[in-house]
């Protein structure tokens, strides 16, 4: 027999490669070509043929040395990690040894032990865990917009395209609700429609992620929740998606392959393991078979089993209470520093307002009286008002250089106090323009 695509040799009939031929002879082409690779890139990978791993194979088998007879389980499951390692489907890997175990049974050796695993779903996508999130939590800590996004995708469970339309109506039109703790959530008044399935999704909201959208929305009252970075337009889905990729970035550099997805897959599998599955899909947004229940469509059950799946053990909530303590003390801590700002800027609009009404009524008549020269008395005024008027005219020097020249000329005015003095200031002033 040739195997030239396999690069395999030409054995004669009754070497142990021929045994292995007929053992499989019976299996479908593909397994049968699967196998052969298989065998034949494991023998390239040690160095060996098919007859001399046979040899191994049964001396070691054989032997009553120590730790002989489990060698080629060691050569073996070496083998197949470094294939997995390097990107291998670990279903794929396993293949390797059962086309091993086929020779291994074909020439009347024992086969090596299988993992008794259940098979890997390679395209489920990975699932965050309570301490991911926290950890992402905290590298946020800089930026409200992604923290309040971050505990939103983790309290809702929604799809980034339905986030994306969540607006600040909806948010303030929620009902309030509170556990035996008195600790607050939320309930949409109507149901959100899911761009992908048009399923509603049910949305609550948890303790965890309310202040954090109570801190970054503000004192707004419509619109949609997140916006962009200027604060001028909605933020669309594709840009949530990378905001949350670059947060976990410094994860997925230890191998930690999340993203958005996985707090969606955090939130229906925490339901699941709490034995509310259905629940979770409601609220969520995800289709659920035509025998469901009619139980998990009433809006108070919904809401009950969310508060008691949010609290119970390993649920929704990713903090401890002392941790959640601290949490709302570095909310109000940034509430009262948003406080001082917006205090700040009223004051400096309101000095705005003041020096340009002051700029009106002060600066323009005199402005014409300087024009026109018509001014026969000293400045009629107390020396207190005088003083007055001198520093706020030297206070708005520095606001209007525009205004400087005429300004000089009124301090002058004052200073002077006499027509014909004044009138010889102008002229020296103005001599050489």
């Amino acid at each position: 027999m040739l195997y030239i695509d396999l690069n395999l040799q030409d054995y004669a009939v009754g070497t142990p490669l021929d045994e292995f031929e007929k053992k499989i002879r019976n299996l479908n082409p593909r397994t049968q070509q699967l196998y052969r690779r298989c065998l034949n890139e494991f023998c390239q990978k040690i160095e060996t043929t098919p007859n001399k791993l046979y040899q191994y194979a049964y001396e070691w088998e054989t032997s009553n040395e120590r730790g002989v007879r489990g060698r080629l389980s060691l050569i073996v499951s070496d083998f197949i990690r470094e294939k997995i390692e390097a990107g291998l489907n670990p279903n794929t890997a396993r293949s390797y040894k059962k086309a091993i175990n086929k020779f291994l049974s074909a020439n009347e050796l024992r086969p090596l032990k299988l993992d008794n695993q259940k098979k890997i779903d390679s395209k489920r996508k990975p699932m965050a865990t309570p301490k991911h999130i926290r950890e992402l939590f905290d590298l946020s800590s800089t930026n409200v917009r992604i923290r309040a996004l971050l505990m939103t995708m983790k309290d809702t469970g929604l799809r980034v395209s339905d986030i994306e339309h969540l607006t600040v109506e909806d948010f303030r039109n929620s009902a309030l609700t509170h556990d035996e703790f008195g600790r607050e959530f939320r309930v949409w008044a109507e149901p959100v429609t899911s761009r992908k399935t048009g399923v509603n999704a049910y949305v609550h909201l948890g303790y965890e992620a309310i202040p954090w959208i109570e801190a970054y929305v503000g004192n707004r009252r419509e619109g949609s929740i997140f916006l962009t970075k200027s604060g001028m337009k909605p933020m669309k889905s594709h840009s949530m998606t990378t905001a949350i990729k670059n947060l976990c970035k410094p994860l997925n550099s230890r191998g930690i392959k999340i993203s958005a997805h996985s707090l969606r897959i955090f939130f229906l599998t925490t339901f699941d393991t709490n034995r509310a599955s259905n629940t979770g899909k409601r609220i969520a947004g995800k289709r659920l078979p035509p025998t469901d229940d009619p139980y998990y469509a009433t809006g108070e059950n919904l809401t009950r089993d969310y508060i008691q799946v949010y609290n119970a053990e390993r649920g929704l909530s990713i903090f401890e209470s002392g941790q959640f303590a601290k949490t709302q003390e570095e909310i109000q801590k940034l509430r009262d520093s948003l406080e001082i700002e917006r205090a700040r800027f009223i004051a400096q609009q309101k000095q705005i307002e003041e020096l340009q009404e002051w700029k009106n009524n002060i600066i323009t008549p005199l402005t014409d009286v300087l024009n026109e020269r018509i001014s026969q008395v000293p400045y009629p005024g107390t020396d207190e008002d005088r003083e007055e008027l001198v520093s706020k005219l030297r206070s708005f020097l520095s606001w209007d250089n525009q205004a400087s020249d005429l300004i000089q000329n009124i301090l002058a005015y004052i200073e002077i106090g006499n027509v014909k003095e004044f009138q010889e200031y102008l002229d020296k002033r103005y001599k050489n323009k």
